[in-house]
Parts: C-alpha cells; structure tokens; sequence
C-alpha cells in the first residue's frame, strides 16, 4: 500500500519556470490560448517567493492528455522566451 507521499507525488508536480517568469502572468496566457490550467507557485510559498514556479495536477487525465498538455505549455513557455529574448 502507498503513502500520502507516494499518492501527492503522482498527482502534482512542481515545475520552475525561467528566472523573471511570473506563473500567475503565464496562466492567463496558458488558459487562453493553450487551454492548459495549472496552479501559480507563489501561492505554495510562505516567503512570497516562488513566482517562477507552477503546480500541475493530472489526476483525472490519462497519459496522452498529459502529454498533450504538457506540450502545449512547453510551446507557450518556448514562445515567451523568444519575445522575451533583446533583440
């Protein structure tokens, strides 16, 4: 039988995002235009901190739905990147 622990594990995930990243900003963005839902990380910092970071839950998703969301974040975050890269 599994733990709490072993339970959380397989149901969230945390994930940084690149320094400067704000998830809170990426969610708006990620829900409209990827149709892809997430938790900003701050809200799982006591300090205020952790504003680069995101939770994901995928515990009503079988595994091609995973990957496909997660695909379509990636895309988003690889978008994001390159406008905010200096010209």
């Amino acid at each position: 039988m599994s733990g709490p622990e072993t339970n959380a594990a397989a149901i969230f995930g945390k994930r940084g995002l690149p320094e400067g990243f704000d998830g809170a900003k990426l969610l708006a963005a990620s829900v409209e235009t990827e149709k892809v839902a997430f938790v900003p990380g701050r809200a799982f910092f006591a300090d205020g901190s952790g504003a680069n970071t995101l939770r994901l839950s995928f515990s009503c998703a079988n595994e091609a739905m995973i990957e496909e969301g997660i695909s379509r974040l990636g895309r988003l975050v690889r978008t994001q990147v390159t406008a905010a890269r200096p010209s």
